[in-house]
């Protein structure tokens, strides 16, 4: 699907249908991830759930920076003359700051599960030294 600019060109928006497919599973599923701890279903999806957070926030960084730089350098090159500059130099520094978002993303999510993991643990050697 594309639009016919008054320019005559034409934009691409089949980043946006995937972003579309994502967020309508996300609705999908999400309906059977209540947060009610004592429901065993969301203890069983809680995976899913997790990585599909990952997903999303990482689909974000990707998509927001680089397709905003895009977007800004193609229109500033039209508006300023100048051709490939701002569009090449833009769209870099979207890339540079999607890789540095997504690395802190994936920073959090390791802190976390291995934070969880801790615990686990330390709940077990507690239960193991009790039961000696």
């Amino acid at each position: 699907m594309s639009i016919l600019l008054k320019t005559k060109k034409t934009i691409d928006f089949s980043a946006i249908k995937v972003y579309n497919i994502a967020a309508f599973c996300w609705l999908k599923l999400s309906k059977h991830m209540s947060e009610d701890p004592k429901n065993k279903q969301t203890k069983d999806n809680e995976w899913l759930r997790r990585g599909l957070m990952m997903f999303a926030e990482s689909s974000g960084w990707i998509a927001i920076p680089v397709v905003g730089g895009l977007f800004l350098g193609r229109w500033l090159d039209e508006k300023q003359g100048t051709d490939p500059l701002y569009f090449l130099s833009i769209t870099g520094l979207a890339f540079i700051i999607s890789c540095i978002g997504i690395g802190i993303t994936g920073v959090k999510y390791m802190k976390q599960i291995d934070e969880e993991y801790q615990s686990k643990k330390k709940i077990s050697n507690e239960s193991q030294k009790e039961g000696k």
